[in-house]
């Protein structure tokens, strides 16, 4: 299955106009521009239909990213004292790029200016493609930049296989089938359920260049959901979520007593002191539940 190029989105990005110009196709999923033919980019016949506007998501024009966050940035990712020094001092006042600019060549930084400029866009790119469940393919991987020491080799930060993503309007559809699988819902429900979950709830996804392996839900500290798509478990992904999201819980967690699976991972997340044991009667044809664990001791009811 085609998926865009990441690279082909930071490039967008890097050469924005002042009106839109490139833009994201669904159905190609590919970046074109106006006057674009539908499917062009596979050599077919010149009479293909043009794509119509109202079905391709604008890139980003110029207003919309912030240049001056990029060289502050990269001024304050410098090692070297002095360097930071100029470069911030660069940054105030009118004229600002052209001074920048020139500090740049001054102190010998342009290369490693444009390297670390590329990798701000590839960044961009890619939470862009996150926020809107758009998924991507990375045939270049690189590291980001995290500080550039003058005249040495770059100090990297390693890729993380996978992100943690917010999601939001524009990429809840994305976890559909695998809200239905959890709840037991149909898609139509389990896809009502999710936006409805977006005004009273956090919704988080793990996601592997905008595919989405699994999700959380939590709501008033509480957890709602999480699920790992079977093939993707025990890889820590589930751990991953649970992490991210744990401010959302203040540390406390809710759970069946016959939910062993949920006991265990907490239990390897730190959880292990019972507060409150809830009583409710059995519904009709419920086996008696009379046992509880408290830490490794069991008490029985």
């Amino acid at each position: 299955m085609r998926v865009v190029n990441i690279d082909d989105i930071a490039e967008a990005f890097e050469d924005a106009r002042q009106e839109p110009y490139y833009y994201y196709s669904p159905y190609d999923r590919a970046v074109v521009t106006p006057g674009a033919k539908r499917d062009d980019s596979y050599g077919y016949d010149d009479d293909q239909e043009e794509y119509d506007l109202a079905e391709l998501i604008a890139l980003p024009v110029r207003d919309e990213i912030d240049t001056y966050e990029i060289m502050t940035a990269f001024a304050e990712a410098q090692e070297d004292d002095e360097d930071r020094k100029w470069l911030n001092n660069s940054l105030h006042g009118k004229g600002v790029y052209r001074r920048f600019r020139a500090t740049l060549e001054r102190l010998g930084l342009e290369d490693q200016w444009y390297d670390f400029e590329e990798g701000w866009y590839r960044v961009k790119a890619i939470e862009w493609c996150e926020a809107r469940g758009i998924e991507y393919e990375d045939l270049d991987p690189r590291t980001v930049y995290t500080h550039i020491p003058k005249k040495k080799e770059p100090v990297r930060q390693a890729k993380p296989e996978y992100r943690i993503v917010r999601v939001g309007d524009g990429n809840f559809r994305n976890l559909t089938f695998m809200h239905a699988d959890f709840s037991g819902m149909e898609a139509e429900d389990a896809e009502q359920d999710l936006e409805n979950s977006l005004h009273n709830s956090v919704i988080y996804a793990v996601s592997d260049k905008g595919r989405f392996l699994g999700y959380l839900i939590a709501s008033k500290g509480e957890l709602r959901a999480l699920y790992v798509k079977p093939e993707m478990r025990r890889r820590g992904l589930a751990t991953m979520l649970y992490r991210h999201a744990e401010k959302e819980f203040g540390g406390f967690a809710a759970v069946s007593p016959r939910d062993t699976l949920m006991i265990s991972f907490y239990r390897k997340l730190g959880y292990d002191v019972l507060d409150t044991i809830i009583l409710r009667k059995p519904a009709p044809g419920e086996e008696d539940f009379r046992t509880f664990m408290i830490s490794s001791h069991p008490l029985k009811g």
